[in-house]
């Protein structure tokens, strides 16, 4: 019994070796390929586009953004297209037809979702044809640079150069003795120290900042306090009007709803 499963541990090395050797080992330039595979020469002078580069400029991270190639068949059979493959998922591409007539064009439409990307970049789509079943027949470029449109994006409430996280709280159990309190964070995103205040018309509401003076760039919160009695009122909700920013008063306004 020794004897056999000797004999079948040897084979099976063996079989694992053999395996192993079959198995070619890609060089630096065949991995690179498979990402950035080479375009197909089958395609120059049958196919063309007015911008194989489209530039974008700078761009903000909030909106999708589209542009359009027009692709020409400048040979005289009709090519079809087989595949497009996006160099990322922030890539979108769709067309009419996959098929462009001899001497006739079809547009190619791609959308760019810059959500969570920074500074520039450079997408590109690759078009596969039947001109070849294996390399791309051309590849479409989308440049540009992309410009975050918050520096604080948790922060988008923007009253003059004060960003909150809301504008809206609740203040609620107050039938209970003691101080009931509610924050708000924010920031201070201009260039001067900023003191912020509100008055109220309700007894026993106030609003102050912690730190009470935020310097540029400073984060805190924004608190807001209710000490007092509602008497026989079972809701109540104003407004708190910010004092100490540059904004209109409607751009002011956090909302205070307060129950008992």
């Amino acid at each position: 019994m020794r004897g056999v499963t000797y004999i079948l541990t040897l084979l099976l090395a063996t079989t694992l070796s053999v395996a192993a050797q079959d198995i070619p080992m890609l060089s630096r330039s065949a991995l690179d390929g498979l990402v950035h595979p080479t375009l197909s020469s089958k395609g120059e002078g049958r196919l063309s586009s007015t911008e194989q580069i489209v530039m974008l400029g700078h761009v903000g991270d909030n909106r999708r953004h589209t542009a359009t190639y027009r692709v020409y068949n400048l040979s005289a059979e009709d090519i079809s297209i087989t595949r497009l493959r996006p160099s990322c998922s922030c890539l979108t591409a769709e067309y009419a037809s996959s098929c462009i007539a001899a001497g006739k064009s079809i547009d190619i439409d791609v959308e760019f979702n810059p959500a969570g990307r920074s500074g520039d970049f450079e997408v590109y789509l690759l078009v596969y044809t039947s001109l070849d079943s294996i390399h791309p027949s051309m590849r479409l470029s989308l440049q540009g640079s992309i410009e975050p449109t918050s520096r604080w994006p948790h922060l988008n409430i923007t009253m003059g150069a004060l960003h909150l996280s809301r504008r809206e709280l609740t203040l609620d159990n107050l039938s209970a003795k003691g101080t009931r309190s509610e924050r708000i964070a924010c920031i201070n995103g201009g260039d001067s120290p900023l003191r912020i205040t509100a008055h109220s018309t309700i007894k026993g509401l106030s609003l102050h900042t912690e730190p009470e003076i935020l310097r540029p760039e400073e984060e805190g919160d924004i608190v807001v306090s209710f000490s007092g009695d509602l008497a026989a009122t079972e809701e109540l909700t104003t407004l708190l009007i910010i004092e100490g920013v540059e904004a209109s008063p409607v751009d002011r306004m956090i909302r205070v709803t307060l129950k008992k």
